[in-house]
């Protein structure tokens, strides 16, 4: 019965072998034909030991970009260990572990084992073997090394198969040997038997012992399952099928297997603070994520093997980072520390280029690798610092609005009790200008707006012109939720399905301060590979969005907020202009601060990892983190350019306040005293007509009622009220009283405007 079972299972790898070959000569012509399986020299290069390093600039001109590399590199790239070690520097009993446990034909193959791959194949059908193994050869897995690819497709593993046998044809197995053994990973960030021995040993290679070359051959099948520091039982059993497995094929005998087994591993004792040895800051490792990205968008890399190159191809890469600006943010960003396990996180912003000069992606001193960055990778609804960006720009730049433009500050929607959308103060205030729906911070305004600019335009400016890429057109979730950020609430209000990073909403307010123009966002000059050839060049094209002279009127809106409204805690503005905008996500989980001079512009968000609402004392960290940063930041910089520069078509004009016309003489008389105005239009923009909304009426002034042919003369006032006539009549609003048709039916003394006392806050 075995024996007809011995033959039935040779007969079946006879024939998934011969299956095997009319299968593989069948992709032939198609591998040929269409496929690019040869891997280049170069390629290969990059995996040997070079060590990538990080350069700034010192520009005299950061705009011009004149300027020169420094002359010594701030940051060299460790977080991935590799120390090539040449093939005769291996001892015999390292090759024959990993031989035996990974492809025990190597030195008989041709790059691929047809045979192994059938007997691969069975034994995941039919288990006839307690044992498992992989079908790919050493030469297969140099290749998925080397090339970064691990999808499991066809294609990619008739491609494999196919550069394989190309790199046989090229090497010989010592040297291919040889990259495989310094290409493989090893847990602890360790590439290489050179880098590994040195992490778990203490010792090059050449000085390894049985037990310990069996130890690393144990990794490769699962390197985090089979870390010999972190999971030392697992490790020491798949250490045992290694030396079996030497037994099995020859290369040892039963009493070095014996006594193998019974020798235990010990490791070096230095191991904790060399697997630690270096942390990186978090502006490079946003270079470094910058770097791979790029590298795979315009070459088509693999993420593995773009990670490979910037971690060990040795390149050179010239940063945008100002040493001084970081230095600043991580000198008040280090020493911070909220004990309820608040966060925060900045970024500063040259608008005129786009370069980030610094940032700090959380409180406290960074004390491990790739971590959560919060200015580059955490996603939060931006609240009201959307609106400039999604209403107020726009309909500025299409002519909708002005800066005294006028709408009537009601809620767009009442269905019995439910009213939207509420302002943060839950007031309504009635006829306000653009400019003090800004200040404000009102919500029903940025939705009157988007509706008049239209849903569609507005989601594509934030998209396709200020590169706000995570913004959800349409995605139904795993619970059959619907999620969309193409309507009202989120573009008018900031309510993003996803939200936004930090980096990016910061670099979408250059806009503002660049007179229109949007940089790219970016934190590499120039990156150069090992020989000194240009790999990527950083992108400083700036493409107009926002006329200039918007982009001034919006200046000077948001420099109000700085002044008199939500953002008023900054005390910067006391000595240079200072324009910008804060913003609270629902249920108030999220504060933002986007805010610029002349010189900077710079983001701050504050929040939980897990969000939640950050308590009422913390209203106002944003404008306190920023002012301590950007305070450093200007003691150093020169007294001129202290105001903020206006286009040339932009002007100042008193108008106002309730029409956005220029004053007649009953806006003088209205109750509440002068409704004079001063605000910033273009040329053609700017009011020409006499305000009509105001109209000189009678009124009792005992009663305040309209005065009537019986009320005394002696009674008799003359005032300024507007004539205005209003649909909604069951919510407070704020001017009722000063509406010529309430003076009929709702008589009563004028009560004070709230927009001169309000705590403004953000929604």
């Amino acid at each position: 019965m075995k024996k007809l079972i011995g033959r039935t299972a040779n007969t079946l790898l006879i024939i998934i072998a011969v299956l095997s070959l009319v299968f593989l000569a069948a992709f032939s012509i198609y591998i040929g034909v269409y496929s690019d399986y040869r891997i280049e020299e170069e390629e290969l290069a990059y995996s040997q030991s070079t060590i990538t390093q990080l350069y700034t600039m010192d520009f005299s001109d950061r705009v011009g970009r004149v300027g020169m590399p420094a002359e010594e590199p701030y940051e060299k790239l460790y977080s991935t260990r590799r120390i090539w070690t040449p093939y005769d520097q291996f001892p015999k009993e390292l090759i024959q572990a990993f031989v035996a446990i990974e492809d025990h034909r190597f030195f008989e193959h041709s790059g691929v084992d047809l045979m192994r791959t059938g007997k691969a194949a069975l034994n995941c059908l039919f288990h006839f073997e307690d044992r498992t193994f992989g079908a790919s050869t050493i030469t297969q897995q140099l290749v998925k090394n080397v090339t970064g690819n691990n999808q499991v497709k066809i294609k990619r593993k008739i491609n494999e198969i196919f550069s394989a046998w190309d790199l046989e044809k090229r090497f010989s197995k010592e040297e291919i040997m040889e990259l495989y053994l310094n290409v493989i990973y090893l847990s602890e960030n360790s590439y290489g038997i050179g880098a590994a021995s040195e992490l778990y040993f203490a010792k090059h290679p050449s000085e390894l012992t049985l037990v310990e070359c069996a130890a690393l051959a144990a990794i490769v099948q699962n390197p985090y399952r089979f870390d010999p520091y972190l999971f030392p039982e697992e490790n020491q059993a798949r250490r045992e099928v290694v030396l079996s497995e030497m037994l099995r094929y020859g290369m040892i005998d039963h009493v070095t297997y014996t006594e193998a087994v019974a020798t235990p591993l010990v490791l070096s004792e230095n191991i904790e603070a060399s697997r630690n040895r270096k942390v990186y800051s978090w502006y490079t490792e946003a270079v470094i994520d910058d770097v791979i990205r790029d590298l795979v968008s315009t070459y088509g890399y693999a993420y593995e093997k773009a990670s490979r190159m910037v971690f060990s191809g040795g390149l050179r890469i010239y940063t945008l980072m100002d040493p001084y600006v970081q230095k600043t943010i991580d000198e008040v960003y280090s020493d911070l520390f909220f004990s309820n396990g608040l966060q925060s996180s900045m970024v500063v912003i040259d608008p005129y280029t786009g370069d980030v000069l610094g940032l700090s992606g959380g409180v406290g001193k960074k004390t491990a690798n790739l971590v959560l960055n919060r200015a580059t990778e955490t996603l939060r609804p931006p609240g009201s610092t959307i609106k400039p960006l999604s209403v107020y720009a726009p309909a500025l730049e299409r002519g909708i609005i002005t800066y005294g433009s006028v709408y009537d500050d009601i809620p767009v929607d009442v269905v019995g009790n439910k009213i939207w959308p509420q302002n943060a103060t839950r007031v309504y205030t009635g006829l306000t200008t653009v400019n003090n729906a800004v200040v404000c911070s009102l919500n029903t305004v940025p939705v009157q707006l988007v509706k008049k600019l239209g849903v569609r335009s507005v989601y594509n400016f934030l998209q396709n012109k200020l590169k706000i890429s995570t913004l959800i057109e349409s995605k139904q979730t795993s619970n059959g939720k619907v999620l969309t950020d193409c309507t009202l609430a989120p573009l008018a209000l900031g309510q993003l399905s996803y939200g936004v990073t930090l980096r990016e909403l910061t670099a979408a307010y250059s806009i503002f301060p660049s007179g229109g123009y949007m940089p790219e966002s970016k934190t590499y000059y120039r990156v150069l590979d090992s020989d000194g050839n240009v790999l990527l060049d950083s992108n400083d094209e700036k493409e107009r969005v926002i006329g200039a002279d918007t982009a001034s009127i919006m200046t000077m809106m948001l420099k109000n907020v700085v002044d008199y409204g939500t953002a008023r805690r900054i005390t910067l503005k006391n000595q240079l202009a200072v324009a910008g905008k804060t913003g609270t996500s629902g249920e108030d989980c999220d504060k933002w601060l986007i805010a610029y001079t002349p010189y900077y512009l710079g983001g701050v968000w504050v929040g939980y990892d897990s969000p939640k609402k950050v308590e009422k004392s913390m209203d106002y960290l944003t404008c306190r983190l920023w002012d301590r940063v950007m305070k450093k930041l200007h003691d150093h910089l020169p007294s001129k350019n202290r105001r903020f520069k206006l286009a040339d078509n932009v002007i100042k004009v008193r108008y106002c306040r309730d029409s956005g016309c220029l004053l007649s003489a009953a806006c003088e008389l209205d109750p509440r005293g002068s409704r004079a105005e001063v605000g910033y239009f273009t040329r053609d923009t700017a009011p020409k007509a006499l305000c009509t909304r105001h109209r000189l009426v009678e009124i009792n002034g005992e009663t305040g009622d309209l005065a009537t042919p019986d009320t005394m003369p002696l009674l008799k006032r003359v005032v300024g009220l507007l004539d205005y006539r209003r649909k909604l009549k069951s919510i407070p609003i704020s001017d009722a009283k000063y509406l010529i048709e309430n003076r009929k039916t709702d008589p009563g003394m004028p009560i004070p405007d709230p927009a001169e006392n309000l705590e403004y806050e953000d929604e």
